[in-house]
């Protein structure tokens, strides 16, 4: 038995050897591909600027329509809120 457990051992720790060898490059391999670079704030500010200029304008009785709507489901919020 002696014998046969210090084959078994030696394989064992073979095997742990080739998987941590195995994690290590992986790590490696991370390590070496760069990270996306961070955007910077003008760009961020140039894409918002951009996708604003892609939606079409709103007029004035649009704005007015969206806001009574707003009201009214407020109000409404309001009132089931008193109610309860």
């Amino acid at each position: 038995m002696g014998i046969l457990n210090k084959i078994l051992g030696k394989e064992k720790t073979e095997i742990k050897k080739e998987s941590k060898k195995a994690n290590d490059d992986a790590n490696r391999e991370r390590m070496r591909t760069p990270s996306p670079a961070k955007t910077s704030i003008v760009d961020k500010i140039r894409s918002q600027k951009e996708q604003s200029a892609k939606e079409a304008p709103k007029g004035k009785a649009e704005h007015a329509a969206q806001k009574a709507a707003q009201k009214s489901a407020q109000k409404l919020a309001q009132k089931t809120v008193k109610r309860r």
